[in-house]
């Protein structure tokens, strides 16, 4: 039998290889890779030459699948054991078994230059393609780098300790020296020993010492009254000198005050202040910084005491100073001087609220246990996570929840908000219940039907209704939803209730106005026997009827007779 392919129009069989013309391997896997193939994908034969020990080619056999598109000449696999160009048919036409008794299982090639050809076996890749020797190569990991996120969805500031909150405040000053002469060490030792011989503090009002008084009567006794008295001129001479440096503060207080806040003294409740020696103010430095939660810097601890009119003068002062640093926007110094030196930690707090220092304000409002305006400032202060156990010790679910939200933590948040609804609702509050149900938890089924259980159990009845109603946004159905209330729900106890309800809506909206007008005349005619007054809210239906006004006036004073000479009993 001569077989024979001629051209046709349609491929008859399924395209299943092409053909490479090349004599290199190196060509043939170039090519395929390019065709975008794997190897595994494949089965490659090899194709004689037409001299002896010649290659002239391959054929690419697909396993699975269709070919890709390819430069190359393609071929149909008939009968699945020969393969035949793309675009024609073989003559004479075969059956399944002419193919099987010709070809007895082999795959064969029917090439119009090469002729018919048996395909030998495939090529096995492994065995004609060495891999390169695998060189060792020694990787080196780079250190960690701080991650930069393309967007900034949630701003944290870090959480410190109160202590270590205004810690930035802290500038440290170096003044010249001053030119005052304080008492010296043995002077102020002598008026220390002076005021304890001769009466402790130096306030002339003072009541004398036991040992005071003792002293006098053996003095007087002794004829020995002139070295009283000289000790009292002594005693009085220190404290004018002592005073003089009170003076000094106070001078330097209206000059220049930042530079006086660097020898203030603290006064006390007992009208005491602190300072460096025991019984004499020293005009020198006791504050190396403004820190407010340091310790005073410079100063021993001892307890220095000053006459009520002293005391006095320098709480002025100090008010004044504070005042002044105010209007000049010295926020942390005016806070200095509440804290440290008036002992008033809530005022110091809210100066630097007023100054946006919020994490020292709330700092400071934390440790005055004003847990409220300190949760409040952490919030301002992004320091989210301390504000939410603030609010969550003073059990208030809504602002934990709110604070959640701004963290994206949306499951805890939802979760807190129904905690803050349900609350609401326990405490009657049904409009506060209804806002988180609409607004933070976008329930508004359960925002409406939560309004619906204030106005049935008349905890702000008409209120409740009146935004039930308000919150159906489309005119005609709130108008079909206040008939069929009406119809279902209202009766004589509660109808002047929806009354008021009707009037919240009625001038706003005129489509309304005239829906319901049949339903407010039939209210206030079902009310007026029992009480004329409710004929006043005609006016709002007709309000420019000057007859109806009279009519109003008079029928109701008719049935204002009326059910006052109605007999008792009837």
């Amino acid at each position: 039998m001569k077989l024979a392919i001629a051209p046709v129009q349609n491929n008859s069989w399924p395209v299943k290889a092409f053909l490479v013309e090349a004599a290199s391997p190196s060509t043939w896997l170039r090519d395929i890779f390019q065709a975008g193939i794997q190897l595994k994908e494949t089965v490659v034969y090899p194709l004689p030459g037409k001299t002896a020990n010649s290659v002239w080619g391959c054929l690419v056999v697909m396993n699975e699948g269709n070919l890709p598109n390819t430069r190359h000449p393609l071929f149909q696999l008939a009968g699945d054991v020969l393969f035949i160009p793309a675009c024609t048919a073989l003559r004479p036409i075969l059956i399944s078994t002419d193919y099987q008794q010709l070809f007895r299982g082999a795959r064969h090639l029917m090439h119009p230059e090469l002729g018919l050809i048996e395909l030998p076996a495939p090529i096995i890749w492994e065995e004609i393609v060495g891999l390169p020797a695998v060189e060792q190569v020694e990787s080196v990991v780079p250190a960690e780098t701080v991650f930069i996120p393309g967007d900034i969805k949630i701003f944290i500031v870090e959480e410190r300790s109160p202590d270590d909150l205004i810690e930035q405040m802290n500038k440290e000053l170096f003044p010249a020296p001053l030119t005052a002469g304080p008492l010296n060490f043995f002077e102020k030792i002598k008026l220390y020993l002076l005021r304890l011989l001769l009466g402790g503090k130096p306030d002339a009002a003072a009541p004398r010492s036991r040992f005071r008084n003792f002293m006098a009567k053996l003095f007087s006794q002794s004829g020995l009254e002139k070295p009283m008295q000289k000790l009292a001129a002594n005693l009085e001479m220190l404290e004018e000198r002592n005073k003089k440096e009170v003076d000094k503060l106070l001078e330097l207080f209206r000059d220049n005050p930042a530079e006086a806040l660097k020898y203030a003294i603290p006064i006390d409740s007992r009208g005491a202040s602190r300072g460096s020696q025991p019984g004499a103010f020293e005009l020198s430095r006791r504050w190396m910084n403004f820190s407010l939660f340091s310790g005073t810097g410079s100063g021993s601890g001892a307890t220095v005491y000053l006459a009520n009119n002293e005391m006095a003068r320098l709480q002025e002062q100090y008010h004044k100073a504070a005042n002044d640093l105010i209007e000049r926007q010295q926020y942390e110094k005016a806070a200095f001087i509440y804290l440290k030196l008036l002992a008033n930690p809530h005022r110091a707090a809210e100066v630097l609220e007023t100054g946006k220092f919020y994490a020292e304000a709330a700092a400071l409002y934390h440790k005055n246990n004003q847990l409220e305006k300190a949760a409040e400032c952490y919030t301002k202060a992004d320091m989210t996570r301390r504000a939410i156990d603030l609010y969550k010790q003073l059990n208030n679910p809504e602002k934990v929840g709110d604070l959640h939200a701004s963290l994206k933590e949306y499951e805890d948040a939802r979760n807190y908000y129904l905690q803050a609804a349900t609350r609401q609702q326990e405490q009657y509050q049904y409009l506060d219940a209804s806002r988180i149900y609409r607004h933070k938890l976008e329930d508004h089924e359960m925002a409406q039907a939560t309004l619906l259980r204030g106005w049935n159990e008349g905890k702000e009845a008409v209120t409740c209704l009146g935004r039930y109603f308000s919150h159906i946004g489309d005119e005609k159905e709130r108008i079909k939803e206040i008939k069929l209330f009406y119809s279902t729900n209202i009766h004589k106890r509660n109808s002047e209730k929806f009354l008021q309800v009707l009037k919240i809506d009625y001038d706003a909206l005129v489509d309304i106005s005239v829906e319901v007008r049949p339903i407010l005349f039939e209210i206030i005619s079902s009310l007026a026997p029992e009480n004329p007054h409710i004929l006043s809210e005609l006016k709002l239906l007709i309000p420019d009827d000057n007859k109806l006004q009279k009519d109003i006036v008079l029928y109701r004073h008719q049935l204002l007779q009326e059910k006052k000479n109605k007999p008792i009993g009837l």
